[in-house]
């Protein structure tokens, strides 16, 4: 989805004039033509994406699951995520600009929270290296590892936060409860720079695959 200014959720919706069920046209040396988009923001903009984000997982179960089995954010898992937008999902007048990060990530909020919502996510507390991998848990690039190893430091905190409405103070509160935890997990030498949406769409994706994983 396209992120607007300080990270607010923003769709694009084209109203199209009609009269009689015909669109309008513009008519060269006239002024009549459609008018401009207009953006959905905040809860506006999360109800239309959450219909949509529902149908096309639902529609597409097999190729959500393969999705989430790809590296994350690689080249293979962002075409995935593009091929996973249907029009048959969207009312025809609205169109949505998206990263492949959103759709992902919320992806994986659907699957986990339908899946796996009353799964006891404290077992992944602790977890040692050699345990994740024997649970075929092994980080495939350095943002599976942070969510990974963000999940052994508080299971509970990553769940609390999936469970929150986004842009909520529910969802502010989880985030900050997290940040201490997200030093330690950070390849030295590297800056961390992730928004509150942008580390809730990790963590999302690190949860199902932990539950995914693990049974």
């Amino acid at each position: 989805m396209r992120i607007c200014a300080l990270g607010r959720l923003c769709l694009v919706l084209a109203a199209f004039a009609s009269s009689a069920g015909v669109a309008q046209e513009r008519v060269p040396g006239s002024l009549l033509g459609p008018p401009p988009p207009r953006e959905l923001e905040g809860r506006a903009a999360e109800a239309v994406l959450a219909t949509y984000i529902g149908c096309i997982t639902r529609n597409q179960r097999g190729k959500a699951q393969r999705l989430l089995d790809l590296p994350y954010l690689d080249e293979a898992q962002q075409r995935a995520a593009r091929e996973m937008m249907i029009p048959a999902c969207l009312n025809r007048d609205a169109r949505i600009s998206f990263r492949p990060a959103h759709i992902i990530g919320r992806i994986a909020e659907f699957l986990f929270l339908e899946r796996y919502a009353e799964a006891d996510v404290g077992r992944f507390a602790g977890l040692t290296d050699e345990a994740a991998a024997a649970m075929g848990l092994v980080p495939r690039n350095n943002a599976e590892d942070l969510a990974l190893c963000t999940l052994r430091a508080d299971p509970q905190a990553v769940r609390a936060l999936i469970g929150t409405r986004p842009d909520s103070t529910e969802e502010a509160a989880a985030v900050r409860r997290l940040v201490p935890r997200l030093g330690p997990c950070v390849v030295e030498g590297e800056t961390l720079d992730l928004n509150a949406r942008a580390l809730r769409l990790l963590l999302a994706v690190g949860l199902y695959r932990a539950a995914a994983t693990a049974g």
